[in-house]
């Protein structure tokens, strides 16, 4: 399942509190997919540092889910080129299990930069390289750093915004 809600509220958080090094993609029918530099970068590596430490959280929801949880996915960096540079393109990840290490997964949106992808393709992901997981529980994120990176990141005003379109309590709420 497409987590259509989640990713229609996701447009405001992508399209603000961005630094000046930051780029983002417009996109009909899809989020816009912001590419972080700078200022950005550092609080994204940050958050990924983070929901790395706490994977076990995410492996023992999935091994154990509560009837409460509504959406489980993880966030994979796919790797491009970009000029003689090697980027990554972080996607969500739908319909995850984990077995032996790895999480096995369908790609849940559009890819932007990663060509030889396309949204439902299964792939699998090794726990350690995860960049981030999100879990839904009787309407609370859990997990989800990367998005809260991004949102804590927006001025008050704009905080305010995304707090009234995203349809999922967070710590910031």
């Amino acid at each position: 399942m497409r987590f259509a809600v989640l990713l229609v509220c996701l447009t405001c958080l992508n399209s603000c509190g961005r630094s000046k090094s930051d780029s983002v993609v417009k996109r009909e029918g899809n989020p816009d997919y912001v590419r972080v530099g700078g200022e950005s970068e550092e609080k994204m590596n940050e958050a990924i540092a983070q929901s790395r430490k706490e994977i076990g959280t995410f492996i023992e929801a999935l091994a154990n889910p509560k009837p409460s949880y509504t959406h489980l996915s993880v966030k994979k960096p796919f790797p491009y080129q970009d000029g003689d540079l090697t980027a990554h393109e972080h996607i969500w990840l739908t319909e995850v299990s984990f077995k032996d290490g790895k999480f096995y997964g369908r790609v849940g949106s559009d890819p932007v930069d990663v060509k030889d992808l396309k949204l439902g393709d299964e792939v699998e992901l090794a726990k350690e390289e995860a960049s981030d997981w999100m879990i839904i529980d009787e309407g609370f994120l859990i997990g989800g750093y990367t998005i809260l990176a991004l949102r804590d990141a927006m001025p008050p005003d704009e905080q305010k915004e995304f707090d009234e379109q995203f349809p999922y309590k967070t710590r910031a709420k």
